[in-house]
């Protein structure tokens, strides 16, 4: 944007010359007058960025007093020309606090200096005045007790230029005078000292920052202090303020050390969890991981948590649950892998059922779906064999127990329906009545040290019939199934 200018100058023809270097130094002008009092309302009717002014005016205004006019009204750096450069005008001028000066005649170069040195000391101190206010009332709002000092060389001579809040909330103790951290170190914590003396030491060389420490009221409990220091340098780059604010955060601290050791046993639960876990907040911004999902994905924490990551890592997915809802979907791997999962997601709801984050459970069913790819590919192929042998048979999964297939031999000499024994678990087909059989069920489907046994299976009817197990192992698509193959015993 285009910087600009308004030029008080009563000579015409000098004036002209200055509109003129302005414009070729790319710089706007808003308007010239030779006259006071026309400056004062000009300016108040187009408030420009920077004020040229002449110091001798005709009229019962000079420059001088037309600036202190124009500086009660707007905050407009004003930058003095002047052919005079007498003592007496000097300081006359100096109690205006002017931006620069620059004495006529002067180069184009004299010129745009004077104006961009006077640009950028006024930017830093409208920035410089902004950061107080703003910290001032965030202190108000923020802190028990915030102060802004203005530092001198001599620590002894520190002055408090203003202060907000009350020692006694923060300290425990009214402290009369007070000036800067170095009044309450009476109170602080002898192990702690060094700790507060050294801050206070890099606020005064300019650097900014934050401690918790403790103090020791007399006749009362420990308190901790959380201390906010910030520095504002001076022109030539020293210290010249430094803000500071305190709060008490006795309550906060004991809270905190409470969720950390409720957090630490959660922590060691939840990464025994072998399914992946994944926490957003309400915008879809991870906040907590465990190893399990990190491991499926292949990616670390750090991908992960502090980002959207949600979407990243479930295909469809975007970070926001909808309730409670149980669904199968596919992760992302970094590798860009995709691994069939089961998905829990819950939806988490604080004060006034607002939505506040997701929760998001993942169960990898990668051997499951192969299974069960497994058996229907080979259920193409045992079909003929198995479902027409007249010899019972079962097929059961070597990983899980559980049978996956029964052929109508089976069903006869049971009585079981194939949907009655279908998912079941292995050892429920065994007499448990019979512990012997038990435990042979168990050596078969566990152990698998016995190939041939005789064991006595329930029939629908509640009878118990005595059959040979013979055990053959099938790889099916790389899975194996284990073929039982009962031959009844007359």
């Amino acid at each position: 944007m285009e910087y600009r200018i308004f030029l008080v100058e009563d000579e015409p023809i000098i004036a002209s010359g200055i509109v003129r270097k302005l414009e070729q130094l790319g710089y706007g002008v808003t308007g010239r007058t030779g006259h006071g009092e026309s400056a004062v309302r000009m300016v108040d009717g187009d408030p420009p960025d920077l004020v040229l002014m002449d110091i001798k005016l005709e009229g019962p205004m000079d420059g001088i007093e037309t600036a202190a006019e124009i500086r009660k009204r707007h905050d407009v750096p004003i930058v003095f020309l002047t052919a005079f450069a007498d003592e007496a005008t000097i300081q006359r001028a100096t109690g205006e606090e002017p931006f620069g000066y620059i004495v006529k005649p002067f180069t184009d170069r004299e010129l745009s200096g004077a104006i961009e040195v006077a640009r950028h000391r006024h930017a830093l101190e409208r920035a410089t005045r902004a950061r107080e206010e703003r910290y001032r009332m965030l202190s108000e709002v923020l802190s028990d007790y915030a102060f802004a000092v203005r530092v001198a060389p001599d620590p002894e001579n520190d002055a408090l230029e203003w202060s907000v809040g009350s020692t006694q909330v923060v300290f425990g103790v009214d402290i009369t005078g007070f000036r800067t951290v170095e009044d309450a170190m009476y109170l602080v914590h002898p192990d702690d000292a060094p700790l507060v003396q050294g801050f206070w030491r890099r606020l005064r060389t300019g650097t900014d920052g934050k401690i918790e420490f403790r103090v020791l009221p007399e006749n009362d409990s420990p308190r901790w202090v959380k201390m906010d220091g910030r520095v504002v340098p001076s022109r030539d780059g020293q210290v010249e303020q430094v803000y500071g604010a305190y709060q008490d955060i006795t309550a906060l601290r004991e809270a905190q050390d409470r969720l950390a050791e409720r957090e630490v046993e959660f922590g060691r639960i939840v990464q025994t969890v072998r399914q992946g876990i994944w926490v957003g907040d309400s915008e879809g911004l991870c906040i907590y991981v465990n190893q399990a999902l990190c491991d499926l994905t292949g990616r670390s924490r750090d991908q992960l948590v502090g980002r959207q990551s949600l979407p990243t890592v479930l295909s469809g997915g975007d970070g926001r649950a909808e309730g409670e809802e149980s669904f199968e979907g596919e992760v992302v791997t970094r590798s860009g892998d995709t691994v069939p999962v089961l998905v829990t997601s819950r939806a988490i709801t604080g004060g006034n059922d607002a939505f506040v984050g997701s929760f998001y459970l993942f169960t990898n069913i990668s051997r499951q779906r192969r299974a069960l790819d497994a058996l229907e590919r080979g259920k193409k192929k045992l079909e003929g064999v198995f479902h027409a042998s007249p010899v019972p048979s079962l097929l059961i999964d070597s990983a899980t127990n559980s049978v996956l297939d029964v052929n109508e031999a089976f069903t006869d000499a049971t009585g079981f329906a194939a949907e009655q024994i279908v998912g079941a678990g292995g050892f429920g087909l065994a007499d448990y009545e019979k512990l012997e059989d038990l435990n042979r069920m168990v050596a078969i489907l566990k152990e698998r040290t016995a190939h041939s046994s005789q064991m006595r299976l329930r029939t629908r009817e509640g009878e118990s019939r005595l059959f040979k197990v013979e055990v053959r192992d099938i790889v099916v698509a790389d899975e194996e199934v284990l073929l039982l193959i009962l031959n009844p015993v007359p």
